[in-house]
């Protein structure tokens, strides 16, 4: 296993000891888990650096693609990904021509844009307080795991499916 030598200030080595009695665990990997955070912490602040206006075209009451409406965000899964439901599961099935985008707001919310690849139906566009929210629509009334995924990917977010088996 590679090796990396770590030097500590004296006066940080009472923090170095306390820690790794009271937590526990190894130092290295508590060292891991700090780089691990701050790399992911690093990353959001990239990614808020990167937000700009995003305008999405919805449809008016007599089905005429002219409403926008615009918002200040970075898109995970952009428009133009033509990013589709991939879902094997044969009781639910998604329509194979409705596609999904999914943003990250400045306030730190998900949008979700669905449209459909040849406006068969109204595009609609739906927010989340989080991706633990977005998780928690019913199977099959909200957006599909594989896209759920992708933006939690995209987020730097582990995605894990639990099986009922």
């Amino acid at each position: 296993m590679p090796a990396k030598t770590i030097y500590v200030k004296e006066v940080d080595l009472p923090l170095w000891e306390e820690a790794q009695e009271k937590l526990g665990e190894s130092v290295s990997s508590i060292f891991a888990d700090c780089l691990r955070e701050r790399l992911a912490q690093q990353g959001r602040q990239s990614g808020i650096d990167s937000m700009k206006k995003l305008t999405v075209t919805l449809w008016n009451d007599l089905d005429q693609p002219v409403v926008c409406q615009s918002f200040i965000g970075r898109w995970l899964i952009s428009p133009e990904d033509d990013f589709r439901a991939d879902d094997p599961d044969p009781v639910i099935l998604w329509d194979d021509g409705a596609c999904y985008a999914i943003a990250e707001t400045q306030k730190g919310k998900l949008a979700v844009y669905t449209f459909h690849c040849n406006g068969r139906s109204a595009p609609t566009l739906d927010v989340y307080g989080s991706l633990e929210e977005l998780r928690s629509v019913p199977y099959g009334e909200g957006v599909p795991e594989n896209v759920i995924a992708e933006a939690s990917t995209r987020l730097g977010v582990p995605y894990e499916i639990e099986l009922d088996i």
